[in-house]
């Protein structure tokens, strides 16, 4: 396992280039303290050999998670890229979360996953209110967010492009919202697993709205 206990900084942006990182780790890659709140940290990755642990605020460049990702922990957390996010395994969330990314990316059909935000098998979320933003780029799911048993608190959703290939359960209110608000940008919300078929997709939240 690779644990970390301190914070960690990326360097100094302005001499060198914020730093990245790299775990190639068999076991858990766990990130106890908070990442790149002092200096953004550069491009991370984890391999798919272990999993991956965060539990607390984190902000990087890039982040590819390609390994199953739990976050855990008391407090609420931030994950906050100027690039894309790709979680390429499954995501369990433990505390509620802020998913943000402020890359400017024109949708491409032909790259897989789109560049943003994108959860490849979805989330699960029990009883959490989760927050994804991508103003200027693209939120993609390949899986469902929540589940029938196990449903969300609630769900904020805001992206330039929005690709929903799951299910959406919520206790409370399910906001989605797409687009930049410039006219011809061709933005677009679709129910369609990314890069698959067109299909039927329940948006179901018990007790609030669904906006």
């Amino acid at each position: 396992a690779l644990a970390t206990l301190a914070p960690l900084s990326g360097g100094n942006a302005a001499t060198t280039g914020e730093s990245d990182l790299i775990a190639n780790v068999s076991g858990a890659t766990i990130f106890n303290a908070p990442v790149g709140q002092t200096t953004r940290l550069g491009d991370v990755t984890t391999d798919a050999g272990g999993t991956t642990i965060i539990r607390a605020n984190f902000n990087s460049t890039r982040l590819t998670v390609n390994d199953p990702a739990t976050f855990d922990t008391a407090a609420a957390i931030t994950v906050d890229t100027t690039g894309s996010q790709f979680y390429n395994s499954s995501v369990t969330l433990g505390t509620n979360l802020t998913f943000n990314s402020t890359l400017a990316a024109v949708f491409n059909a032909t790259a897989s996953p789109a560049e943003g935000i994108s959860f490849a098998q979805g989330l699960s979320a029990g009883g959490r209110t989760v927050t994804i933003t991508a103003p200027g780029s693209t939120i993609s799911t390949g899986g469902d967010i929540g589940a029938s048993n196990t449903r969300l608190n609630s769900l904020s959703a805001a992206g330039r492009y929005m690709l929903v290939g799951g299910d959406i359960w919520a206790q409370n209110d399910i906001a989605l919202s797409i687009g930049t608000g410039a006219t011809g940008d061709n933005d677009f919300l679709q129910f369609t697993a990314p890069g698959g078929a067109a299909r039927g997709t329940f948006v179901d939240s018990a007790e609030g709205e669904i906006i």
